[in-house]
């Protein structure tokens, strides 16, 4: 502070030395009050100089913020000059207290020491403050370049994550080619062990002959030797007729050798259906669809014998493009043919998809689904074929706006299979009854299709609907594969006719007579009282072991699908798909899945198709049964 200020606070001390009730009230007060006391009722040294010589470091901090504000204001030195006027009054005393100014230096001094501490601790909190910055920019420094390294290490273990998952599913590609060579080459050594029994009874035969024509070659050198000598000259013409005899039978055996060799040409039906399958495949590889040829001949067995065929899987792998390559390729090209239905998640009973009798306007309203139409055209054209398909048809609960069709499906050929859409007595009060009758017929010349997807947005199938359909899981194939697809378009001539209903009936058996094996019947049987023993509820019921039997009727003659492996896949099919539950009531039935070895443990149904190994080797049904074991190792049921 400048000399003025100095000497007015020794003024102020002097003046004020009896009133120490008013000095201590200034003390401790808040900012505005003080100064509103330098502004208007004190000498602004005499309150800045109370306030420096207080111990309470608020005080301290208080004038040096009254200081600030009045000098930033120029409001300082008006207010000293107006003080001093006041001060030079002829009535103010003189003070010349030597004690008093000696007290007022030193708490001068011991406030400018207070206000130097002060300053060096700001100095210290400001250095601190740097340094804690400093600090906090290193550590962030630090953890970007540790973010870059560990992504770049994330990177690094994901390349080889996926460079491992590449080498298991190589590995698996060899091991399942493996098992189909080996498939194969049991298969070829049974056939060729069959060949080899069947030939080795022949020669049996042909040696039996040869005995009894020795034995009889024999008896007539006896007979012979016996009469005169003018007859011993036949002997020689019966040794020629023996020579001759064994040639014939040479000749006889090469003959039979060669027609064992020979392949039986294909009859008439066999070409339709083995024109239309190779249609089949190579409209699917046109498509960019990479399926098993053993899933394709699945899907079509299962369309000639079944009332209805689900394709179930994951999304994107072309469900839906696989119905339409089967519908291209029986040709059904004209409008009504092949029926794509979407299937919407609103639907809550069959009148949102074939429509209701409105009364009200005496009109019928058919669903806009289109299924009305189709069916009506499918009936006015009945020797051509249709397919109509649910597109994701578990959107919505498939036992409400099915239910009527769950029923039909299950009927004899009859005027009983229609589909109802009102009530006969309406007939003459709607007005466009003509075009829509009351009933449709539902004929053989449709075939009902559906493609479903399995996630949290879908309806899973009640028992209703597993008994009446073939659910076919199409395997997804090694994406390696997706090069090939290119190469083989167009190698193969597509057939430009269409397969009438006739024909199709020609390649299908509606043999109702049972023809499983005994064998098949018996391990069909032993499953059922396992399952029953399980839930009564679950089993292999007369329906399902009929379509079975159907099925396997149906399968084409060719060796890309064979009985042994059909029968496999219906065990999936048509049996575990029903086979769902929590682990306490299903785990003695599937058995417990066990990580390290990826196998299953004390399974009923394991054992049981031990004991059934002369029927099949059952490669997929220990497949999904191992992945029911682990999934209700993992979430605790199976679905």
């Amino acid at each position: 502070m400048h000399q003025k200020n100095t000497q007015n606070l020794v003024l102020f001390y002097n003046t004020i030395a009896d009133e120490e009730s008013r000095f201590e009230e200034i003390r401790g007060k808040s900012f505005e009050e003080l100064l509103h006391f330098a502004e208007e009722e004190m000498h602004p040294s005499m309150v800045l100089g109370l306030l420096m010589s207080s111990k309470d470091e608020a005080d301290q901090v208080n004038a040096e913020k009254i200081f600030i504000t009045l000098k930033g204001d120029d409001r300082l030195d008006l207010l000293e000059k107006s003080a001093d006027e006041k001060g030079q009054n002829p009535d103010t005393e003189e003070i010349d207290d030597k004690d008093a100014l000696k007290q007022l230096k030193k708490e001068i001094r011991a406030a400018e020491k207070t206000i130097e501490r002060q300053e060096k601790k700001l100095k210290k909190f400001e250095q601190k403050n740097e340094e804690i910055k400093a600090l906090e920019t290193h550590i962030q420094t630090t953890l970007k370049n540790e973010r870059k390294q560990w992504k770049a290490e994330k990177k690094n273990l994901e390349k080889i994550i996926q460079g491992l998952k590449g080498g298991q599913t190589s590995l698996n590609n060899q091991v399942a080619n493996l098992t189909s060579d080996k498939e194969n080459l049991h298969k070829r050594l049974q056939n060729q062990m069959e060949t080899v029994k069947t030939k080795n009874s022949e020669i049996a035969g042909f040696h039996a002959q040869i005995l009894n024509l020795n034995t009889e070659i024999t008896k007539i050198k006896t007979e012979i030797e016996k009469e005169p000598e003018p007859t011993k000259i036949s002997i020689t013409d019966d040794q020629n007729a023996f020579k001759l005899l064994l040639e014939a039978e040479e000749q006889i055996a090469a003959g039979l050798s060669t027609v064992l060799e020979k392949e039986v040409p294909p009859s008439r039906i066999e070409r339709i259906e083995e024109q239309l399958l190779d249609d089949f495949v190579q409209r699917t590889k046109e498509k960019g669809l990479l399926y098993a040829d053993k899933d394709l001949y699945n899907f079509h067995t299962a369309m000639k014998s079944s009332n209805l065929v689900i394709l179930a899987g994951m999304s994107g792998i072309g469900k839906s493009k696989l119905v339409q390559a089967y519908g291209e390729a029986l040709g059904l090209t004209e409008k009504y043919q092949i029926t794509f239905i979407p299937v919407r998640p609103a639907w809550t009973d069959d009148a949102d998809v074939i429509g209701y009798s409105d009364t009200l306007n005496h009109v019928y309203r058919p669903g806009d689904s289109g299924l009305i139409n189709a069916l009506l055209y499918a009936h006015k054209n009945k020797n051509k074929l249709h397919i109509i398909c649910f597109d994701e048809m578990n959107l919505a609960r498939v036992e409400h706006y099915f239910s009527q069709f769950l029923s039909i499906l299950e009927l004899e050929k009859g005027p009983n299979k229609v589909l109802r859409l009102y009530n006969e007595e309406l007939t003459d009060s709607l007005k466009n009854s003509a075009i829509y009758p009351p009933s449709i017929p539902i004929g053989d010349n449709v075939i009902f299709v559906g493609t479903v997807n399995v996630d949290e947005s879908t309806y899973h199938f009640s028992d209703k609907v597993l008994d009446r359909a073939n659910v076919i899981t199409p395997t997804v194939q090694p994406f390696e594969n997706l090069k090939r697809l290119s190469q083989a378009v167009g190698s193969v001539k597509l057939a430009s006719a269409t397969i009438s209903l006739e024909e199709f009936e020609s390649i299908r058996s509606n043999n109702q007579d049972i023809q499983l094996k005994d064998s098949e019947l018996a391990l069909l049987w032993d499953i059922h009282t396992d399952l029953q023993k399980v839930n009564k509820n679950l089993g292999a019921g007369p329906r399902i072991v009929r379509q079975i039997d159907m099925y396997l009727k149906n399968l084409p003659n060719n060796s890309v699908l064979t009985r042994e492996e059909a029968f496999d896949i219906q065990i999936v099919q048509r049996i575990l798909t029903k086979v769902r539950g929590p682990e306490d009531q299903l785990k003695p039935f599937i058995g417990s899945y066990n990580r390290q070895t990826e196998n299953i443990e004390e399974s009923k149904l394991g054992e049981i198709l031990d004991r059934y190994d002369e029927v099949s080797e059952f490669y997929e049904t220990r497949n999904t049964l191992i992945q029911k074991a682990k999934e209700l190792k993992l979430n605790g049921y199976t679905l």
